[in-house]
């Protein structure tokens, strides 16, 4: 589209000043008597410097030469005639095409240097805005994109891809974008060691260490015939190192099945392209080693706080199975043995639970932990955690309030996990309310969901802990040191409501206490309330 333009306004330019030289000639003719040769002159000039101007050199030599044989012709005496009569009309004739010659030289210098800074403000201002679009990028991978689609578009090619230089010389592609995808990465290791651009011709031949010169064209230089070749260059395939402070961090390169295009200003623009390349490439390089340095922190704090955990929470009862051990040996009688087995197996099913919840964050972690979705009723839920829980409530009173309905109050859960979920949540609010304070366990529609709610009126969470409590291992600074708890309970209730496509959310009580909500799928009964599974934890994530 735009070479056809171009092409539409050089055949008008030629119509038009060949068209002016013509009616020039023409009016001049008639008034040739009254006119000095300066007059004619003058108008030719002025049309030669005008069709130079709109029409180009070439268009502004063929009025220059049409007007010498016009002013000989038609103004030189004798008249109508191809003859030179005297050596002064030989000094007009030349002093003409000199001027013409010079002026149009002048003018076309002119021209260019306008057409160079008319380019030069173009790619300042086309990298400004691309570089403020980049810094408005908030993840380096996103500002990649962006600049592979930027030197895709410039150059012409199929394919260009980025990849990041890590400290033994292996390559990681982290953008490819493009019809095609790169697979001979020899030519970008090579880059990568040496630090030079490397391009391969279309013929296969390998030129190394290109300069900016062999490829950077100025608007005043003569393009080849090739269109995309510049000199004896035809690439199809072009590598340039991307270099933060004099290191190669990554290999920006860019691969078509003909040749790309490297004329004009487009080598110098992609070649501007590679620097803020480079900076993403460093960012995503330093974003990679923050995230593995805050998951070594992660880790090492985990495993503190595991060692501390569940060296506190195994020495307690090891030491109490200890003990009535060695006195159950000593004591014959019959009735302490038996009250110190019921306490052994007290503290035995305590370590149980603790080794169980250490499993069960390795397998949360690791996406291993079975979820079942299947259909199932509120009533059933609840009935099933008064029931686990009976031996644990002592002097509390749990109240259980279900949701009067038309239908059936029911939703799509694993009954196991949620029936765990719930069963601790009256576990620690038994273990955190007063003496005689009553539990209370209820469930309610709440549009699409379902809605257990354990309330109690202990102490209450302070704001500043009421996230904090759902993270592994923590313990409130004000917690007794024997609490029975390793600080993974509310963390494992979470995480388990999220498996099954729902949330776990604390808010306090008025006046006082805590109330925690689990919220999981609601679901109308099916036809014949079926027993097989109506969905997979996969499903829903």
């Amino acid at each position: 589209m735009n070479e056809a333009r171009h092409r539409y306004r050089v055949v008008i330019s030629w119509i038009t000043w060949i068209g002016a030289l013509a009616i020039a000639t023409a009016v001049l003719r008639e008034r040739r008597t009254h006119l000095e040769q300066a007059h004619v002159v003058l108008v030719f000039l002025l049309i030669v410097l005008g069709g130079t101007a709109y029409g180009g050199r070439i268009l502004g030599i063929v009025l220059a030469i049409s007007a010498s044989f016009l002013i000989d012709y038609y103004f030189q005496s004798p008249y109508d005639m191809m003859s030179v009569g005297s050596s002064l009309d030989w000094f007009v004739l030349v002093a003409f095409l000199v001027t013409v010659g010079v002026t149009m030289h002048l003018l076309t210098r002119a021209q260019r240097a306008a057409a160079r800074a008319r380019q030069h403000a173009m790619e300042v201002a086309r990298l400004s805005r691309f570089g403020s679009e980049l810094l408005g990028t908030g993840r380096a991978p996103d500002a990649l994109e962006a600049i592979v689609d930027a030197v895709r578009e410039t150059l012409g090619a199929d394919t260009c891809a980025v990849f990041l230089v890590h400290g033994d010389g292996d390559l990681q592609a982290i953008v490819q974008k493009g019809s095609g995808t790169v697979t001979d990465l020899a030519l970008a290791e090579e880059v990568a060691r040496t630090g030079g651009d490397v391009g391969e011709r279309l013929g296969g031949a390998i030129d190394r260490q290109i300069s900016v010169s062999d490829l950077a064209t100025e608007p005043d230089q003569p393009e080849f015939d090739s269109g995309n070749a510049i000199g004896n260059l035809a690439l199809r395939a072009l590598w340039m190192p991307l270099r933060v402070r004099g290191r190669t961090v990554g290999v920006l390169g860019a691969v078509s099945r003909d040749a790309l295009d490297l004329g004009g200003t487009h080598w110098r623009f992609a070649n501007a392209l590679r620097y803020y390349a480079a900076l993403a490439v460093e960012r995503v390089r330093l974003v990679a080693e923050s995230e593995h340095a805050e998951a070594m922190r992660e880790a090492d704090r985990l495993r503190n706080a595991l060692l501390a955990s569940v060296s506190h929470d195994l020495r307690t009862p090891l030491t109490t199975i200890k003990v009535l051990a060695q006195e159950s040996a000593r004591q014959r009688d019959l009735g302490l043995a038996v009250s110190n087995a019921r306490i052994i197996e007290e503290h035995a099913d305590r370590l149980a639970r603790v080794v169980s919840n250490v499993l069960d964050v390795t397998r949360l972690r690791a996406k291993t932990l079975p979820v079942r979705l299947e259909f199932n009723t509120a009533e059933d839920l609840v009935g099933a955690v008064a029931r686990q829980c009976a031996g644990v409530l002592k002097e509390h009173a749990l109240q259980r309030r279900v949701q009067e309905s038309d239908g059936m109050l029911a939703g799509c859960f694993d009954f196991v996990q949620s029936l765990r979920i719930l069963t601790n949540l009256v576990e620690n609010a038994a273990r955190y309310s007063p003496p005689g304070a009553p539990i209370i366990l209820s469930a309610y529609a709440e549009g699409d969901r379902l809605v257990f709610d354990v309330g109690d009126e202990g102490p209450g969470v302070p704001p500043a802990q009421r996230e904090r409590i759902f993270e592994p291992f923590y313990r409130a600074p004000n917690a007794a040191p024997d609490t029975g708890g390793t600080g993974l309970g509310l963390y494992i209730a979470r995480a388990l409501a999220e498996e099954q496509g729902g949330t776990l959310t604390y808010r306090a009580r008025s006046p006082r206490g805590s109330m925690f909500s689990l919220r999981l799928p609601a679901m109308d009964p099916p036809p014949d309330e079926a027993d097989e599974p109506l969905a997979t934890s996969s499903d829903l994530r």
